[in-house]
């Protein structure tokens, strides 16, 4: 019984990747966040558009691949530090 609830939980577990996986490089694809600030009235320069969204991680002038990447990587577990001051 304990190797099938195993099992069970490490299909569940890949699917979730794989799902937010295609969700992520679904919308990376298709949506365009760059719409958002365009519209805006005053303009802002393209500079500051540029800049906001590299910092939200959301610019379609970097590869999805790069984009992707960085997000793997803040939702990856870390183990938590410890620390060995006394």
């Amino acid at each position: 019984m304990g190797r099938y609830l195993l099992r069970r939980l490490a299909n569940y577990l890949v699917l979730v990747i794989v799902a937010a996986s295609l969700t992520y490089f679904l919308a990376g694809l298709s949506l365009n966040p760059r719409a958002k600030f365009e519209g805006r009235n005053p303009p802002l320069p393209a500079s500051s558009i540029t800049k906001t969204l590299d910092d939200y991680n959301m610019n379609p002038d970097t590869p999805i691949l790069s984009r992707f990447g960085h997000w793997a990587e803040g939702v990856r577990p870390r183990r938590p530090r410890q620390d060995h001051r006394r």
